[in-house]
C-alpha cells in the first residue's frame, strides 16, 4: 500500500485538501517511514499544520524517525530531521545508532541538535548509547559519545554498572585507552 501511495501524489494532494480528514489516524507517517521512495508523500503529509511528526505506530514505542532508522531509510531520516517538532529521543534512537560505525555522522548531527538526550537510558536494560557503543566495540562512536559535554559517566544501567565497568570489560588491545584518559583528564568522577 505504501509504495502505491508514492505513485499517486495527485490523489494524496486532493485528499489532504479535505478539512475533515484527520491526518494522524492510522499513523501514516510511521507506515511510510520505512522506504526512501515515500519521502514525496511524507512531505505532502507534513505540509498540513495538524500532522504530528512524532506519530506513534507499530507494536511498541516507535515513531517515524525510529522506523526510518531501523529500516535504514536515510532519506526519510534526513527529511524528518528538517522538522523542528521532531522528538529525536522517543524510543532511544541514539542507542540503536550507537551500535554501528556507519552511523557516526548521523549521531554527530543528533548530538549537535538542541534537546538530544545523550544520557537517555533504554527501558529494558537501562543502557545508554555509550554503553551500546562499548558493547558493540564501536571505538569511534565510544569516543564521540564519551567526549560530549553533557555526557554523564556516572549513569548506571539496570544492573548498577557504569561507564568504568563497561569500558574495563571491553577494553581489549587498548582500544578504549583514549576514552579512559579523556574521562580522567576531564576530572569526572567515574567511581561513586
Amino acid at each position: 500500500m505504501e509504495a502505491s501511495l508514492a505513485k499517486h501524489v495527485p490523489v494524496v494532494k486532493e485528499l489532504l485538501a479535505r478539512e475533515d480528514l484527520n491526518i494522524n489516524v492510522g499513523s501514516p507517517l510511521y507506515r511510510l517511514a520505512d522506504k526512501d521512495e515515500n519521502v514525496p508523500v511524507m512531505r505532502l503529509l507534513m505540509s498540513r499544520n495538524d500532522t504530528d511528526v512524532n506519530q506513534r505506530g507499530g507494536s511498541g514505542p516507535s515513531t517515524p524517525f525510529l522506523q526510518a532508522i531501523t529500516k535504514k531509510a536515510w532519506k526519510v531520516v534526513d527529511f524528518l530531521l528538517e522538522s523542528e517538532d521532531l522528538d529525536v529521543n522517543y524510543g532511544t534512537p541514539l542507542y540503536f545508532l550507537a551500535q554501528s560505525e556507519e552511523n557516526l555522522k548521523l549521531v554527530s548531527r543528533l548530538l549537535a541538535r538542541s534537546g538530544t538526550h545523550v544520557n537517555q537510558r533504554t527501558s529494558h536494560n537501562g543502557q545508554t548509547a555509550l554503553f551500546r557503543a562499548i558493547v558493540k566495540r564501536n571505538w569511534n562512536m565510544t569516543e564521540l559519545l564519551s567526549s560530549h559535554p553533557k555526557i554523564d559517566l556516572n549513569v548506571q544501567d539496570s544492573k548498577g554498572e557504569t561507564f568504568l565497568l563497561y569500558i574495563s570489560r571491553f577494553n581489549r588491545n587498548g582500544k578504549y585507552d583514549r576514552a579512559i584518559r579523556w574521562a580522567l583528564e576531564a576530572s569526572i568522577s567515574i567511581i561513586d
